[in-house]
């Protein structure tokens, strides 16, 4: 018997019956993986699925003989984005790109080699190297890990809504049962907590190996999982769980060893415990895949909370029950068995029922977040292990429905409970291979079709050569690439001439000689934008550029996926699962209020009244909001359509100094205001004068009265 128990516990920490982890991949790259260039880009650019760990990610550009060339790393404006500055010696030949991106979500690093050809034909032989390989100790750990908090959250479980309900009389003062079976359950919380703190602990020492690439020994005796744990998403999801592990553990020692003293404590600990170990299965959540889910990430995550939840409410509470009824019916007559039995079981069974609902309809929600396409579940490794994962659960609820025909054998042959039972934990337990594969493969990738291809321009100002790259080129956060020989120092300015805007001055910065760069999120919406690139060369002498862009929605790295009827029908069927196993403790609510007319009224008038100041408070901030930008910076009655380049600056201050008269104490306030100014008070005080400045007159056209705004505008930096 204590063989058999004991082999069982081995299976209990092979059962994480949780949805499954991967890792993020990239979303848009520049240059694309086999591009062929004609001359070297600026910088390469990557962007990810899902955010970065800047201290263990890498990103090296080499030669087809291996040489080194550059390297790079995580962007530090932008989470998402790795970025490598490229040499502008870059010669002719193949490029062999190596990332090895360190996901924040789950800790995985997925090295991939890719490749480039500048100024040749591809060679078909190169690049596609890497991959992500199966960590046996990631496999090891997440199985104990999951298992044993698993195995703790159904103990409670059991406990609460299963035992006590089943067994519990008041005349057992020390949590309402046994203390045969107090003891037992506290047993089996604490054999838990104990393998959960070693599994933590292998989740450390793995992951360390993982970013440093490094054995054991040097993880453990040179202070890596140190750098680990304060440094990274991961040790700080790791730190919380740790903590939480200890909390539980003193909730449970404190509910085992006041049995005899505090007998009154001990049903409120294990109810206090029930929330901790809930929040400590929460800690997985903010590590899966639902933390890089593309549709709804914070739902996806709530939805994986649940999903978790209701996997340790079934298969949790089942393998505490499978290890509880040998010690509880051991004292019992074979009479009283039966009866006892049937008491836990039918109670379980109402559990097990509401848990497998919500499991369903969790999973399906989730599983429809990365499933495209058919060839998604059967093409893919994750798809076949997901799969096996269901056909395994399958037989097991196949074994629970034999089983719980024990007292109707006329119906349905029945096996022995406990071997039932036991039969039930082994095929769940049996679930450790595909799960293991789902922790290790990567999720289905989504298609976002071909997106348009960086916005990039040249310009020569005199001597100068400007060279300008904006990627990606959409709303949101940008980076801007400049390559100016000669130059010793950039600044850059964005306008809006559709909302008569432009942002502070800018400075970028030098990454080689003559390579500029800075990140913006300033272009926040699709349309015409410009930048104003000022640089200084040797001479000290300062020179203007400036480029135009169409900006396109669709050029911006694929961060979302759109939501189809399929992801509303399986939350519907959530909501409908989660109210359906909530159906008790509602009715009781309802039986507890008062139906009489008069209240129903009253209830109903002021929830509706409630709704309306609600709605009308939420349409009067949004009205308001709206108007108080409107007032603070209206779209303009006539935009600037001149380019502020260098020929619109020579072409302005030409026509200022042949028609305008400005001078004196004016003109320095015009020019401290010039940061609050808009074009179009510009171009009017050049119609109509301004104080003591007379209007600027002559034949001007309306074109060249737009150069001298330009010229205007200018001063401020001291031209």
């Amino acid at each position: 018997m204590r063989l058999r128990h004991a082999l069982l516990c081995a299976l209990v920490l092979l059962l994480p019956a949780l949805p499954a982890h991967a890792h993020g991949f990239i979303v848009r790259a520049l240059p694309e993986d086999r591009a062929e260039l004609e001359r070297a880009p600026a910088r390469l650019r990557y962007w990810f699925s899902e955010s970065l760990e800047p201290a263990f990610s890498t990103l090296t550009l080499r030669r087809q003989d291996g040489s080194v060339v550059a390297e790079g790393g995580v962007d530090p404006d932008n989470p998402l984005q790795m970025n490598l500055s490229v040499p502008a010696d870059l010669q002719d030949g193949v490029y062999l790109v190596d990332l090895r991106p360190a996901f924040a979500s789950d800790g995985h690093v997925v090295p991939e080699t890719r490749v480039f050809f500048l100024g040749q034909a591809a060679d078909a032989a190169v690049g596609g190297g890497g991959g992500y390989a199966i960590e046996p100790l990631e496999a090891l750990w997440r199985a104990l890990l999951y298992g044993s908090c698993l195995l703790l959250l159904g103990t409670h479980m059991l406990y609460g809504a299963v035992l006590l309900p089943a067994w519990g009389s008041r005349a057992q003062r020390a949590g309402g049962l046994p203390a045969r079976v107090m003891s037992r359950l506290g047993n089996i919380a604490l054999a838990a907590l104990a393998v959960a703190f070693v599994a933590n602990l292998l989740a450390m020492l793995q992951q360390s190996m993982v970013f440093f690439a490094s054995d054991a020994g040097s993880v453990l005796f040179e202070g890596l999982w140190q750098v680990v744990r304060i440094g990274s998403r991961f040790g700080d999801v790791w730190t919380a769980r740790f903590l939480l592990l200890l909390l539980c553990t003193a909730l449970v020692v404190l509910a085992v060893r006041w049995r005899r003293h505090h007998p009154e404590q001990v049903r409120p600990l294990w109810a206090a415990n029930l929330w901790v170990v809930a929040l400590l299965l929460g800690t997985f959540s903010i590590n899966s895949h639902a933390a890089g889910s593309l549709r709804h990430p914070w739902l996806a995550l709530l939805v994986d909370w649940l999903h978790t939840l209701a996997a340790a409410a079934w298969s949790g509470a089942l393998v505490a029950l499978a290890l509880l009824l040998p010690v509880a019916l051991r004292p019992l007559a074979a009479s009283q068995r039966g009866a006892a039995t049937q008491a836990v079981l039918r109670h379980f069974t109402w559990l097990a029922l509401r848990a497998l609902a919500v499991l369903t309809a969790s999973g399906l929600f989730s599983a429809l977040n990365w499933l495209q396409r058919p060839s998604d579940l059967t093409g893919t490794d994750w798809g076949l292990a997901l799969l096996a994962k269901l056909a395994l659960v399958t037989l097991s609820l196949l074994a629970a429905a034999g089983q719980r025909k024990e007292f109707r054998p006329s119906r349905w042959p029945a096996l022995p409970v406990l071997a039932g039972l036991r039969l039930e934990a082994t095929l769940l337990s049996l679930t450790l291979v595909p799960l293991a594969l789902l922790a290790a493969a990567a999720v289905p990738q989504p298609e976002f079709g071909p997106a348009p291809a960086a916005p990039s321009a040249t310009q020569r100002v005199a001597e100068n050569r400007v060279d300008i790259s904006l990627a990606p080129g959409g709303p949101g956060i940008n980076s801007l690439d400049l390559r100016i020989p000669g130059a010793t120092q950039v600044q850059v300015q964005v306008v809006a001439p559709h909302r008569d805007w432009r942002s502070a001055w800018l400075e970028a910065v030098a990454l080689d000689e003559g390579l500029y760069t800075l990140s913006t999120d300033f272009i926040d919406d699709e349309g015409h934008w410009q930048t104003l690139v000022d640089f200084q060369v040797g001479t000290g002498a300062t020179k203007r550029a400036a480029f135009a862009w169409e900006i396109e929605r669709e050029a911006a790295p694929g961060a979302s996926l759109p939501t189809g009827i399929q992801h509303g029908l399986a939350t519907l069927l959530l909501a409908l699962a989660i109210l359906w196993s909530m159906h008790s403790p509602l009715r009781c609510a309802l039986r507890w209020l008062n139906w009489q007319p008069t209240t129903l009224a009253t209830a109903i008038g002021a929830t509706l009244a409630f709704g309306l100041i609600v709605g009308l408070g939420v349409a009067l901030v949004a009205r308001n909001d709206a108007a108080w930008r409107e007032t603070l910076w209206p779209l303009p009655t006539i935009v600037n359509p001149e380019l502020a380049d260098a020929a619109s600056l020579a072409r302005g201050r030409s026509l200022y100094d042949e028609h305008c008269v400005w001078e004196g104490a004016a003109l320095e306030e015009i020019v401290t205001r010039l940061p609050r100014l808009r074009d179009e008070q510009l171009f009017a005080m050049t119609q109509e004068g301004w104080r003591a400045l007379p209007p600027c007159t002559g034949d001007i056209s309306e074109s060249g009265r737009w150069h001298l705004v330009n010229h205007i505008r200018s001063l401020q930096r001291g031209r």
